[in-house]
């Protein structure tokens, strides 16, 4: 068994096969964010878990973790019994199926698969072709006299809209954190208090606000940054960005890190 799951060509396809699990898990993100209706769900997320699953069993593992899978995924299924909703179940997958990958380029490529769904969806709805550019009506339980107009760019609601931004801005700042200087921090903020301007999200604009304003303090600490603090604040931040999208890929940031 050993020397089957060593094999470099099953390696190699257990690797392809994990980015196209990724693939797959970022396009349903963006079906859903759409206009369109998402149909055969139970089969897409089905077909999703297959290639985990077969990621998860190809990859050399001590007997310990073996067991320690075994008892999650257990509680991963007694919990779509009972509650009907498999989240747990994805996440377990995704964080054994990111064994041994290396995460920096993984949440590269994640990074950049969500912001060409982003491009794509505003891009179709600003050239007219498919989905809504804004959106008008009365927000937060207003009367008639709070009637306004908050931009979603094919997202379908601006909250998220700029729930996408905050996500896309805590990867850009675990992928590229190393090369980001505080004037790049600078800028990100910018660009989200600009883009709150149109959507008035406000949860949105102040987590990124927040995961700014703690990467500028890292970077300031130079020390503090080296710490084994340092290491949990990042993979947290990158974790709680990345749920914002797809709950499974983002927590799966925990994986391999130090």
């Amino acid at each position: 068994m050993t020397r089957f799951i060593d094999n470099p060509k099953l390696k190699a396809l257990s690797e392809a096969v994990f980015y196209l699990a990724l693939l797959l898990e970022v396009f349903y993100v963006f079906w859903d964010k759409s206009e369109l209706t998402p149909f055969w769900d139970g089969a897409y997320f089905r077909v999703v878990f297959c290639l985990t699953l077969f990621r998860v069993l190809t990859v050399k593992r001590p007997a310990k973790e073996w067991i320690c899978l075994a008892v999650f995924t257990v509680l991963g299924i007694i919990s779509w019994k009972m509650c009907g909703r498999n989240e747990m179940l994805r996440i377990i997958a995704w964080i054994a199926a990111c064994k041994g990958m290396e995460m920096k380029k993984v949440m590269k490529v994640y990074f950049l698969l969500n912001c060409l769904g982003c491009a794509v969806l505003a891009s179709l709805s600003v050239l007219g072709i498919f989905g809504k550019v804004a959106l008008g009506t009365v927000y937060r339980g207003g009367d008639a006299a709070g009637y306004e107009v908050r931009y979603c760019l094919g997202m379908g609601h601006p909250n998220a809209l700029h729930c996408m931004a905050l996500m896309l801005t805590v990867l850009a700042l675990f992928v590229f954190f190393e090369k980001l200087k505080l004037c790049h921090l600078l800028l990100l903020f910018l660009a989200q208090l600009g883009l709150f301007l149109l959507t008035d999200s406000r949860m949105g604009f102040l987590g990124a606000v927040f995961s700014l304003v703690l990467a500028a303090v890292l970077k300031l600490k130079e020390k503090y940054r080296k710490s084994n603090r340092y290491s949990i604040f990042h993979t947290r931040i990158c974790a709680a960005g990345g749920s914002n999208c797809t709950d499974p890929i983002g927590i799966s940031a925990f994986a391999d890190m130090p």
